[in-house]
């Protein structure tokens, strides 16, 4: 990760590569002390993150004693730094902000990593800008494995793969309708193998346990499909776990009715797809809606 105690190094690097323009923006670091001045800008896990003094590169950009830019990156893995959080304020941007925000961050990782990547998802339109941005700034577009897939729950009657099967609906049972100690015990056993793809506990509360919905083999949890709602207005398809090919078609289409019946229609669904067998789920589920995740990424020279 970048360290340095230096505050105005930052500035320095800025200005002798640019001259004139530093003189009406300028970019520093953002640390405990001055973290207050630019709290607006910041995302609270990048506050968060600064307060618990985590190994987290946080620049902040000026113009005069005003803070009008922000920009966070976390070590994502072994000689890679990742783009976490990029913001420039309205009245400030078209002015090469946060040109010199990035800029700055990749000269100083030339040092220590081999790349900077930023990965997002494209559910804004101001999100729409920043394929070009990257480009321009000679970043590359770089395919992932998975995806994030978005679709208002009222539009899922539309899908042929999600029309209610009487006879595989009897089947599936929610977890409303499962004994607690078993909705645990299921989850040990995922941790145990490995296998787990949620942060939470299946009882946790975000857990929409009348959505939610497994099928079960002697008093066991054989497949399951986890629904979590924890933001307003936004209901994920979490995990999918399928021990036998005739599970999952019924697990998805009994979810999915009651997800009609629970939502309203203008609830979004997040289908997030963690691997390419979790992307060809999606896109079979709902074949037309494209992924909106993002992933940008420029290869660095080491200095």
């Amino acid at each position: 990760m970048i360290e340095t105690t230096e505050a105005g190094r930052m500035n320095m690097v800025w200005e002798a590569e640019t001259g004139k323009e530093s003189d009406e923006m300028k970019v520093g670091w953002i640390n405990q002390r001055n973290q207050g001045a630019f709290h607006t800008l910041l995302l609270p896990e990048v506050s968060s993150a600064l307060d618990r003094r985590e190994r987290v590169t946080v620049l902040g950009l000026t113009e005069g004693e005003m803070a009008c830019g922000a920009l966070a990156a976390w070590a994502e893995r072994e000689g890679s730094l990742s783009i976490r959080s990029l913001y420039v304020a309205p009245p400030y941007r078209r002015r090469g902000g946060g040109r010199m925000l990035v800029t700055t961050l990749c000269n100083l990782a030339g040092a220590v990593c081999d790349r900077v990547q930023c990965g997002y998802t494209q559910t804004l339109p101001e999100h729409e800008g920043l394929a070009p941005f990257f480009t321009a700034m000679g970043f590359q577009r770089e395919e992932e494995e998975g995806g994030i897939y978005l679709v208002k729950v009222g539009e899922l009657e539309r899908f042929p793969f999600l029309q209610p099967v009487h006879e595989a609906s009897q089947r599936v049972a929610p977890f409303s309708q499962l004994p607690l100690e078993l909705l645990k015990e299921t989850y040990k056993k995922t941790l145990v193998t490995g296998e787990n793809y949620l942060e939470v506990p299946l009882t946790h509360p975000t857990v929409n346990q009348d959505v939610s919905v497994a099928v079960l083999e002697d008093r066991q949890i054989r497949s399951f499909a986890v629904l979590t709602h924890d933001t307003p207005g936004w209901v994920t398809l979490a995990w999918v776990k399928s021990a036998h090919p005739q599970d999952l078609p019924a697990l998805i289409r009994s979810a999915f009715v009651r997800l009609r019946a629970a939502y309203p229609p203008d609830t979004v669904l997040v289908i997030r797809a963690v691997h390419p067998v979790s992307a060809r789920l999606a896109q079979t589920i709902i074949p037309d809606v494209p992924s909106v995740s993002r992933m940008f990424v420029r290869n660095l020279v080491k200095q």
